[in-house]
């Protein structure tokens, strides 16, 4: 009985102490879980100043590069093609001769014009003096009026006889010159429509001439750009294919009149120099710089708060920092045009925001240059 009697004694000392224990754990782990109040403990930040500068404003464009020349050469007469020297790729020049037409016959008609012509032409003189001299028998009443009048009229006649081969001539010169088909435009083939020996009416597609010596970009801009440009500008021409190399284009055109999407039509000529050797269709983006004397009142874009409906700030004030609701404009590389709610030379956080709230104590480590 009294072993039994100490080991209970034991058993109840063992499980106070056990006890004891368990419930001095939990007291310091609640101790633990104790929201410290850190609303005086200051939180270090960075700051900067809201400053006045130029600030180029690039607005961008999407587009698309067309030859600046091209042209359609056309059939000017009809005939058969006896020859035609052309490739597609062929570099040629204006006022080449790539090509005729069938002029066999065009060559026996002027011929026989001709021949006409010189039969006309001493009629046309004998008729004249049969004319003066029928006028000067009758002048000296030694002659009919009807005689002088008859004289008079086949001299006329003959005279119109003359004027007519002679336009006939010129209309069969005119066709023979059409029958040589003449390149109107320095550039290359960038499309053939007929072979030799096809038979080809007036006004028929014979090859397209493209010169890519100088190219344009065409792009259309919302009315608030338009406004801005004007002739003789420049913007920077780029794209995917060119790589970092940027070309510059010079406004040749801005539409007077918006389509009907309210976007004014603006053209840029873009010379095809250097190692890219630009071809048309090519899709590139086309960037405008607007308002690059303007000075305007900036901030750093890392210094906005949007995780709300309108962008704010944190500003300084008696060592707190204080959200700022402010108006935003234009945003270019790292820095954002402010239009309301700021002004020039007010200190604000530029680092360290993520940690604050509207009345945080703040400890400055520096400021930061723009």
């Amino acid at each position: 009985m009294k072993k039994k009697f100490i080991y209970g004694i034991v058993f109840i000392v063992i499980i106070i102490t056990i006890t004891i224990r368990l419930i001095q754990n939990k007291k310091e782990l609640n101790k633990s879980k104790k929201i410290i109040d850190k609303t005086y403990i200051p939180i270090a930040v960075l700051t900067t100043k809201v400053q006045k500068e130029q600030m180029e404003i690039k607005v961008t464009f999407p587009a698309t590069i067309q030859p600046y020349e091209e042209v359609k050469m056309f059939a000017e007469s009809s005939g058969m093609i006896t020859s035609l020297n052309i490739q597609l790729g062929q570099q040629i020049q204006k006022g080449q001769v790539i090509g005729t037409l069938d002029d066999r016959y065009l060559k026996i008609n002027l011929k026989k014009a001709e021949i006409n012509l010189n039969s006309a032409e001493i009629n046309r003189i004998k008729l004249k003096n049969d004319y003066l001299r029928a006028k000067d028998l009758y002048v000296n009443k030694a002659g009919l009026e009807i005689d002088m009048l008859t004289a008079k009229n086949n001299y006329e006649n003959a005279e119109n006889n003359y004027h007519s081969i002679q336009n006939e001539i010129n209309l069969i010169k005119e066709q023979l010159q059409n029958s040589k088909i003449v390149v109107p435009l320095s550039g290359i083939v960038s499309f053939n429509n007929v072979k030799n020996g096809e038979f080809v009416n007036i006004g028929t597609p014979i090859a397209t001439i493209t010169n890519i010596s100088r190219l344009k970009a065409t792009v259309f801009v919302e009315q608030s750009t338009a406004y801005l440009l004007k002739k003789g500008d420049t913007a920077q021409i780029s794209s995917t294919v060119f790589g970092k190399q940027k070309l510059t284009g010079k406004i040749t055109y801005i539409s007077p009149v918006a389509d009907v999407n309210h976007n004014f039509q603006v053209d840029l000529l873009v010379e095809n120099k250097g190692d890219l050797n630009l071809k048309g269709g090519t899709d590139v983006m086309v960037s405008f710089i607007i308002d690059a004397k303007k000075e305007r009142l900036t901030i750093p874009k890392n210094t906005l708060m949007t995780d709300r409906e309108k962008p704010y700030v944190y500003i300084i004030e008696n060592g707190l920092a204080k959200e700022r609701t402010i108006a935003v404009g234009n945003i270019a590389g790292n820095k954002a045009e402010v239009l309301a709610g700021l002004e020039n030379g007010q200190q604000i956080i530029s680092s360290g925001q993520i940690n604050l709230h509207n009345g945080s104590k703040i400890e400055i480590l520096k400021n930061e240059s723009k």
